[in-house]
């Protein structure tokens, strides 16, 4: 008889790892999987981004802050190439667009201002984009701003 009360706790604990077992079986079918394959530099962390971006609601709440200051950095960087090609063509620039450009590759340099963007970063991005050269520049290269 002392060897039946001590199966009930037994078999208690096996029905608890059986149903948690079918619990996980369940999740388990629920998950899709996706395998990508290609060669380097094809484009599979893009792909898997974009699949996250489009999906993901965790994600977008985690690293929407990151992906505003990687814009961000990208305009900035994208608006001092420009300027940088607009100098190296021997274009002069005025100094009002001089300044503008060093305090754009100042936020670059200094990686700071990515986050939220100072007014005085503000209006050097927008007066840079509406100068003529830089324009002029960019229609050479064929880039749509």
């Amino acid at each position: 008889m002392g060897g039946s009360c001590s199966s009930e706790p037994a078999q208690a604990q096996s029905k608890a790892i059986d149903k948690q077992l079918a619990k996980d079986q369940q999740m388990e079918r629920e998950v899709n999987k996706l395998l990508l394959l290609g060669a380097g530099e094809c484009g599979k962390s893009t792909i898997l981004k974009q699949v996250r971006i489009a999906h993901d609601e965790i994600w977008k709440n985690e690293n929407k802050e990151m992906e505003k200051c990687r814009i961000y950095s990208n305009i900035i960087r994208g608006m001092v190439d420009l300027c940088n090609g607009v100098e190296q063509l021997h274009m002069v620039l005025s100094k009002e667009m001089e300044e503008h450009a060093a305090t754009l590759k100042g936020v670059l340099k200094e990686k700071k201002d990515m986050d939220v963007l100072s007014e005085e970063s503000v209006t050097a991005l927008k007066d840079v984009l509406l100068d003529a050269r830089i324009v002029l520049f960019a229609t050479f290269l064929k880039i749509k701003i």
